[in-house]
């Protein structure tokens, strides 16, 4: 492992990673990365669970590292009930962070990638956050009220780009102030540069993942994410590597590779620091 630019990632927290108990495969458990993390420095890691609350074992986690904390949250699977205002209240309540909308058993999702579906059972079509007139059906009303009295992060998950318009529009409705779109390049949503800027414009904040120029994605390059940067603003953007898979690094070590990379792409370091530090401090309350 390169023992250059670690001072990059020195206070970061990674927005958005994976780690084990879970039904796919992990390189490690969340105490194991938040360790790794706080080795190099970094101020802490956000854990993404795509079948359970985490926000009351992280209690115990955070308990035993030394100072870097990891967060965690709720996303809105069948597993928890899929939009369930009663379960997005009870993670709340347990100090979660942030409310995900459905992932691996979103009707986009599932449109996509029919081959690569949640562990356990899920609706056969999917579950979608609009109804069949396009408007945002009533549980997502009560679960926009509960984020937004709470100052919780709403992020956009594996929405469809015409869920995720309706979404933004609505949440600021309900005075969400703090409305991330989760890895916008990925293939679900999918948003080109235009489509990103335009929801910045509306109030969101960006979560470019590392994931999106790996290999196993080869969907878009380093190149494509300093545009980005460049296009919106590093004040309207986190970075976040969305690893924990054991085909990749640590979410440490993609975080440096990320910061290390863009800033040969010709990324400013202050900029780097307001994405990795500044911006997820804010968004965590912190």
């Amino acid at each position: 492992m390169s023992s250059y630019n670690w001072e990059l990632i020195e206070g970061a927290i990674d927005m958005h990673c994976h780690a084990a108990p879970d039904f796919h495969p992990r390189i490690a458990d969340e105490l194991e990365l938040l360790r790794d993390a706080e080795s190099h420095g970094m101020r802490g890691i956000v854990s993404k669970s795509h079948y359970c609350p985490n926000a009351s074992r992280l209690e115990l986690v955070n308990s035993l590292a030394k100072g870097a904390r990891c967060f965690g949250g709720i996303v809105l699977n069948p597993p928890v009930g899929g939009l369930n205002p009663s379960a997005v209240e009870t993670e709340i309540r347990f100090g979660g962070k942030a409310v995900w909308m459905p992932s691996f058993y979103s009707k986009e999702h599932l449109r996509r990638f029919s081959q690569f579906k949640g562990a356990v059972r899920g609706p056969a079509d999917g579950i979608t956050i609009l109804n069949d007139h396009g408007q945002l059906v009533e549980e997502m009303h009560d679960i926009l009220d509960l984020i937004a009295a709470n100052d919780t992060i709403l992020g956009t998950s594996h929405c469809s780009k015409e869920e995720i318009a309706v979404l933004v529009a609505q949440a600021s409705r309900h005075k969400v102030k703090k409305i991330v779109i989760t890895h916008p390049y990925c293939p679900v949503p999918d948003l080109n540069l235009e489509e990103q800027a335009g929801l910045v414009e509306k109030g969101a904040i960006l979560e470019l993942c590392l994931y999106s120029a790996m290999p196993i994605s080869g969907k878009v390059s380093i190149r494509d994410f300093a545009r980005t940067i460049e296009r919106v603003g590093a004040e309207h953007v986190v970075l976040a590597t969305d690893f924990g898979q054991p085909f990749h690094p640590t979410p440490a070590e993609g975080m440096r590779m990320f910061c290390a990379n863009l800033l040969a792409a010709g990324i400013k370091k202050e900029q780097l620091d307001i994405m990795t530090k500044r911006n997820p401090s804010y968004l965590l309350g912190l």
